[in-house]
């Protein structure tokens, strides 16, 4: 399965051009939703059928000040993040998302023959059509991590790049839930009239 992620990232990135195309903005839009359906339901399956899921995290090593030690005991100087916690919620983020602007588009589309939004929208959407690019790319990084089952245990750089992957997937694919939201309220706005 790890070859048809491969094929998956060059059809996001087919959809990407088309996103950033005006005259192929709305097949863009819908690509993008097929795209990231496909990519969710295989990236479900896949770590759904690995047996090792659960072994493939992120250390994150704590040293507790001297003082918790006296009140609570012993207190563990790591934490494991199983990597699957962090993409498959991401990946569904992305999906709601992309689902939002998938039906807000065609809606837009069927009523006024093009896209056509206010400036402020206009910059939201282009600021929801980076930080898409961005957290995909993110989260392709984490799924590489995980399937090559190498979470940077020896390497301190790898592990800081790995915790980046993460917030910065996480704060991203929220950024454009809300921002898909807030685009999607176009549908009671516009009237046939």
């Amino acid at each position: 399965m790890t070859v048809g992620f491969v094929y998956i990232f060059i059809l996001f990135i087919f959809s990407w051009i088309c996103l950033y195309n005006s005259a192929m903005e709305n097949v863009g839009f819908d690509t993008l939703f097929v795209v990231q359906t496909i990519f969710t339901l295989c990236l479900a399956f896949t770590i759904w059928n690995d047996p090792t899921r659960g072994q493939k995290t992120l250390t994150l090593h704590v040293a507790p000040p001297s003082s918790f030690k006296s009140y609570f005991g012993e207190i563990p100087t790591h934490y494991n993040i199983p990597l699957w916690w962090i993409i498959i919620p991401v990946s569904v983020i992305n999906f709601v998302s992309s689902l939002l602007i998938f039906i807000t588009s065609r809606y837009v589309w069927k009523k006024k023959g093009n896209f056509n939004i206010s400036r402020d929208m206009n910059q939201q959407l282009n600021l929801y059509k980076g930080f898409y690019i961005a957290c995909t790319v993110l989260v392709f990084v984490l799924l590489f991590s995980y399937i090559i089952n190498y979470t940077g245990a020896d390497s301190r750089f790898y592990s800081l790049i790995l915790y980046a992957c993460i917030i910065g997937s996480l704060g991203m694919s929220i950024h454009d839930l809300r921002v898909a939201n807030s685009i999607s309220r176009l549908l009671g706005t516009i009237t046939d009239g």
